[in-house]
């Protein structure tokens, strides 16, 4: 019985240095247990974790990647009997510090919830009991997220008065890995008006500077603005306009932050915004030393004028690689996941070089990402399967100067022997055909100087990432 190669194959034509980055097959991290703003770290050990909240029970899970080919059953991490806040653009927070893993959530109820900490110190196999984080006497704190950096943990909340009113933030601080927490200070008394009350917060840290971004609302303005503290989260005295956009709108759009202390002295933070009544998703670029923007990235705009075209931005940063990379929805097929990364600095981002993660038709929304060694792990809802969805991004280093389209034609597809590859080569310039898994071992390397080759690779049915280089460029078959 003959195999089957599956190709379902995109083009790609890169000019100079580039990176190519192809979607692994998506897995189910649950497809029982709901699918709300699913959020992902990397364990201690090496394999990611994932946090996301039941909408139907109320209830909060972690479940942690078997290292192999899926995930290991979930662990519900809220006390039986009791509820938790679940909405699909926002939830549950988690961050990770060696073998530590902490997570912070809310419980149900606007005007009676609280925020809570869990944890584990066993990077996700047995987990602690919860410990309530705000000391909020009328029970309006909301939007917990958290930050660890070198055994300190921080926690920025949306507060409210007794009334419901006038939202807030604040920050409280932990330095016995959870079990107690600090009185909290404000954070946000430097913003114009008052914090926008839906779209959730994000904090970050480093040995110098503690960082709450989020957006404001004056009179309707609704611009993400950053608060600083430069004595570890004990006041905020600092403050960073991030959006000078002026988006202009009744209603809150229920969609933060987020932002990754970069190198010395700089922060990155990516947002969603109006501007020109088109919706964008910008990367800012700060100089926290020097006080000033360095540069600010458009990542891509919707020039439909639908403002729901573009939404719901993460990023994720690699100090050791210089490695940046980003996730947002937007729309094709239906709604869908998109990605972008980059080694040479936010400035480098190309829109063009953007990738559709889920191609398919539906929703697939409210991603997340994170990276180790080198690899992009994402994390989004998948609406119409009701689950939480992983795949893994591999990237492919293209080094070749474009001098022409150099365009691949490549038959039969599906192929269940011989795969036939056509290509203008007039100049009879020397073209490497290589074949990958979807881990990006290579298998199979082919070599012609003609402008055509048929070939039988013999591998085992599944899919497979084709490379074609040649001094006119580098296509991409997967």
């Amino acid at each position: 019985m003959k195999s089957t190669l599956t190709l379902v194959f995109t083009i790609i034509t890169l000019s100079g240095f580039s990176q190519v980055f192809l979607p692994g097959n998506p897995i189910s991290v649950s497809d029982t247990l709901g699918y709300n703003f699913p959020q992902i770290e990397i364990t201690g050990d090496g394999v990611p974790g994932v946090i996301w909240t039941d909408h139907n029970n109320l209830d909060i899970y972690f479940a942690k990647h078997n290292g192999v080919d899926d995930f290991l059953t979930p662990i519900k991490l809220n006390p039986d009997g009791t509820n938790v806040q679940s909405f699909n653009w926002s939830g549950a927070n988690i961050e990770v510090e060696g073998d530590n893993i902490y997570v912070v959530y809310h419980s149900e109820g606007f005007t009676t919830g609280h925020c809570y900490f869990v944890k584990s110190t066993d990077n996700g196999a047995t987990w602690s009991d919860t410990v309530r984080v705000d000391n909020v006497a009328d029970g309006h704190a909301q939007f917990p997220d958290i930050a660890a950096h070198n055994d300190t943990l921080w926690v920025v909340l949306l507060d409210h008065d007794a009334n419901g009113l006038n939202p807030h933030y604040r920050v409280t601080r932990s330095v016995d890995g959870g079990a107690t927490w600090e009185p909290d200070v404000q954070a946000s008394e430097l913003w114009p008006g008052e914090s926008c009350d839906c779209c959730s917060p994000e904090i970050v840290a480093d040995d110098d500077y503690v960082i709450v971004f989020s957006r404001n609302n004056d009179n309707n303005i609704r611009e993400f603005k950053g608060v600083v503290s430069y004595d570890r989260g004990a006041t905020f005295t600092g403050m960073i306009d991030v959006d000078m956009h002026a988006w202009n709108i009744m209603s809150c759009p229920s969609v933060g932050a987020s932002a990754r202390m970069y190198g010395q002295d700089e922060v990155l933070a990516a947002y969603r915004t109006e501007y020109n009544s088109e919706s964008h998703v910008y990367l800012h670029h700060y100089d926290l030393a020097g006080d000033s923007t360095i540069t600010e990235v458009d990542i891509q705009a919707d020039v439909s004028n639908n403002n729901t075209l573009i939404n719901y931005p993460q990023m994720d940063y690699s100090p050791s690689d210089n490695r940046l990379a980003i996730v947002w929805e937007s729309f094709s097929s239906g709604i869908d996941v998109f990605f972008n990364a980059t080694t040479a600095g936010p400035e480098a981002l190309i829109s063009s070089q953007a990738i559709n993660l889920t191609d398919v038709t539906g929703t697939q929304s409210k991603p997340d990402i994170i990276m180790e060694n080198g690899n992009y792990h994402v994390v989004y809802m998948d609406t119409d399967g009701f689950d939480v969805k992983y795949l893994q991004v591999f990237e492919s280093a293209a080094g070749i100067q474009a001098q022409d389209n150099f365009e691949v034609l490549v038959y039969p597809n599906p192929a269940s022997d011989l795969i036939n590859f056509e290509f203008e080569n007039e100049s009879n310039e020397l073209v490497t055909i290589s074949i990958a898994d979807l881990q990006g071992r290579v298998v199979k390397t082919y070599k012609t100087s003609e402008n055509q080759l048929s070939v039988n690779p013999k591998l085992s049915a599944g899919t497979y990432i084709y490379q074609v280089k040649s001094t006119k460029g580098v296509l991409v078959i997967e």
